[in-house]
């Protein structure tokens, strides 16, 4: 189960940080 959980929450990251790049695009245009 933790195996499980750990991929979710990698999942959950990336999905986080890519959001984070878009808004950081969206600031500099």
């Amino acid at each position: 189960m933790p195996s499980v959980w750990n991929v979710v929450n990698n999942k959950q990251n990336r999905i986080y940080k890519i959001d984070m790049v878009i808004l950081y695009y969206i600031l500099v245009i």
